[in-house]
């Protein structure tokens, strides 16, 4: 009876596995195409490095401009220095005329003076 019992029992389970088993469910997915890695680093790569090229070149054109300006700068401070050259050397002939006419002003009133004295005398 104990194993009239087990076999029915064993029964049971085997048809409830079977019917368990009869409502299991198929999934299936349609994943997308993958991708290829190295085409995508090797995309990455060139836009990456042509990012960089345009940055240099823009970074040259800005240098070339900070050059020139720099350059004209430079150009108008040594005109700059130059005519102050010139005018120091102008002012400089001024006062050596003006220094010797002082000296001849100052021998004429010594002069004026002493013949003032003789006259007086």
């Amino acid at each position: 009876e104990e194993l009239a019992y087990l076999k029915k029992n064993h029964q049971e389970e085997l048809q409830a596995s079977a019917g368990a088993a009869a409502g299991q469910v198929s999934v299936e997915l349609d994943a997308a195409p993958t991708q290829d890695l190295t085409k995508c680093m090797n995309e990455m790569r060139a836009n990456y490095e042509a990012l960089a090229e345009k940055q240099r070149r823009e970074a040259e054109l800005e240098f070339q401009k900070k050059v020139e300006e720099v350059n004209k700068q430079m150009k108008a401070d040594v005109q700059v220095v130059q005519s102050s050259k010139s005018e120091m050397s102008d002012l400089r002939r001024t006062l050596q005329e003006l220094e010797l006419e002082l000296q001849s002003q100052l021998a004429a009133k010594r002069a004026l003076e002493q013949s003032w004295q003789i006259g007086r005398a």
